[in-house]
């Protein structure tokens, strides 16, 4: 994110219309207020309530999670805020990783190299687009990640057989967006040492 700060001051952008909201804390809060400083449209909140993170990220107009997929703890993950974004309703650029699902970069923004002037290319690509287009791409994005991110399982033919009985079948209960795709009927119940899901 700094590497953004710091190509949008070099770049001079004068579009008054476009303002970055950074939240959280970190280790480069000092070089973040110092661009507050030096750009108004940069602005900082630091470590404010969940509700109303979730109040600015929906009144956002895109939300960026870009990470690099070099280092080693990046390469398999699935950051978490893939599908909180996802689910505000409001378009999300995300970097490419190895973790993510394919078919969830149907319904994202995304890039494949981190590089500055690659991430501010397609922010500028994107933040040109039509309002009506980033709307769109966010109301797919959140009837994606609601079908799909709610508590489900993925098993194999032997383990469901396992589960629920050599003989058994999936019960279609609702067809999903996606073609072929349907929630099941079926349920499991996992029961640990903190309880049950």
């Amino acid at each position: 994110m700094l590497q953004l700060l710091q190509e949008q001051k070099k770049q001079e952008i004068e579009n008054e219309n476009i303002s970055l909201w950074l939240f959280g804390n970190g280790n480069c809060v000092d070089k973040i207020e110092k661009c507050c400083e030096e750009d108004k449209r940069i602005k900082y909140f630091g470590n404010v309530s969940r509700e109303e993170v979730l109040k600015y990220q929906r009144q956002a107009t895109l939300l960026v999670n870009v990470r690099k997929d070099k280092d080693e703890y990046t390469k398999y993950s699935f950051p978490s805020k893939t599908i909180e974004y996802m689910a505000s309703g409001t378009p999300l650029l995300t970097s490419a990783l190895s973790g993510i699902p394919k078919e969830y970069y149907d319904y994202v923004f995304r890039v494949d190299e981190t590089d500055t002037e690659t991430v501010s290319s397609k922010l500028e690509e994107i933040l040109n687009m039509p309002e009506e287009s980033l709307e769109e791409k966010g109301k797919m994005a959140k009837k994606f990640i609601v079908e799909t991110s709610a508590r489900h399982l993925h098993v194999s033919r032997e383990d469901f057989e396992t589960l629920f009985g050599a003989d058994a079948k999936l019960t279609n209960k609702k067809d999903l967006s996606q073609p072929g795709q349907f929630a099941c009927a079926e349920r499991v119940t996992v029961i640990g040492p903190k309880g049950q899901l």
